[in-house]
């Protein structure tokens, strides 16, 4: 036991030497000091989530669509017994969604699709779809609103991110809800074609 003792404690010795020797050596030519402040400065400056590169990394998935798929291009109404109150309908805005997409993205077609003649994963990706929630509560002044907008292929599925979506908050009053929901629609899908064919290099 008291062997073993020795040979740790020796062991021990020139472990120390050694480091200390190595703390006055200089470092290799190749090896160049580790700059600590530029390191951490990367992570303070904030994304441009606006520059062309950015986009195209981060809607890559935009350059896959082909066409969209009519019946999933549609507003859905969340709350309906408040927004029935007020007089949205659901149809309507729905039809007004459609016009909107069909005047901005004129080259891409918005039809039906049969996924029985083509059900790849592949082909999915190809056809999008565009969701806007509409979520009201109220029924007089003030009417609030949320509005999500949600695009997506139809390779999705729970769980996975959407290609894109954004959200609107706001109010109104009975009379004018429906116009400010129409509104936001005009200008949401018209940036929502712009970021589209810009990523396309189509713009």
């Amino acid at each position: 036991m008291k062997r073993w003792l020795n040979i740790l404690i020796i062991f021990c010795v020139l472990l120390t030497a050694s480091s200390l020797k190595a703390e006055n050596e200089p470092l290799p030519e190749n090896q160049e000091k580790f700059d600590v402040d530029a390191f951490l400065k990367r992570f303070k400056e904030p994304i441009d989530t606006d520059s062309d590169e950015y986009n195209k990394k981060r809607y890559k998935d935009f350059l896959k669509i082909r066409r969209l798929l009519k019946m999933n291009v549609r507003v859905m109404l969340t709350n309906r017994e408040d927004a029935k109150k007020i007089g949205l309908d659901e149809d309507e805005l729905t039809d007004y969604l459609r016009l909107k997409v069909k005047n901005n993205f004129a080259n891409i077609r918005m039809e039906e699709v049969d996924f029985s003649k083509n059900n790849t994963k592949s082909f999915k990706q190809q056809v999008g779809s565009l969701h806007l929630n509409v979520w009201v509560v109220g029924d007089n002044y003030p009417v609030a609103y949320h509005l999500r907008y949600v695009f997506f292929t139809s390779d999705y599925s729970e769980g996975d991110s959407s290609i894109w979506d954004t959200k609107w908050l706001g109010y109104g009053s009975k009379d004018n809800i429906s116009d400010i929901i129409k509104s936001n629609i005009d200008k949401t899908i018209q940036d929502l074609a712009i970021l589209f064919f810009k990523v396309r290099g189509e713009l």
